[in-house]
């Protein structure tokens, strides 16, 4: 498993409980998806969280899946958005059964989760993304870390050159 038990923890907080969905995604998704959302599509949102994107979706008339690591975060998700709860799941994100109880997707949404995980563990999760979207779906991938960054040399190695703990 790749997900780490942190998240369920800052959830636990009441931390990361953001309610607003994030502009990028918003931007892109006007910019690219036009089609999907005219034809109300489906979306699959990789470490769903709070679930703050999910009210945007829901007003362009889309249906929503996601996942998310965090058993906390996602029975909150099931509380407030009770018409989820079988679309709204615990899983990995980065192992293909979280995939296949999907219909075809128009979009898979990731906004910084897949991007805490190893480099075999990406691969695995886009090839997953990949095998669900429709011939002309999309994949918004948001605030990717980069080897670049300052902070980059900061984290010990953590099992092949480009993750760090």
């Amino acid at each position: 498993m790749s997900f780490s038990n942190e998240w369920d923890e800052i959830y636990n907080k009441n931390l990361q409980h953001t309610s607003w969905p994030w502009s990028d995604l918003v931007s892109l998704v006007y910019r690219h998806c036009s089609i999907a959302v005219s034809r109300n599509g489906v979306v699959f949102e990789l470490g769903c969280g709070a679930g703050s994107n999910i009210p945007f979706i829901q007003s362009l008339g889309m249906d929503y899946y996601g996942v998310d690591g965090s058993k906390s975060v996602v029975k909150k998700l099931h509380q407030k958005f009770p018409e989820l709860k079988e679309r709204v799941i615990v899983g990995d994100f980065t192992q293909k059964d979280c995939f296949s109880r999907l219909p075809e997707v128009d979009i898979v949404i990731d906004r910084a989760s897949v991007t805490h995980n190893n480099q075999l563990s990406i691969a695995n999760t886009l090839k997953n993304s990949y095998d669900v979207l429709k011939s002309g779906g999309h994949f918004i991938g948001i605030d990717w870390f980069s080897t670049k960054h300052s902070d980059f040399v900061l984290g010990e190695e953590g099992g092949d050159a480009y993750t760090r703990k």
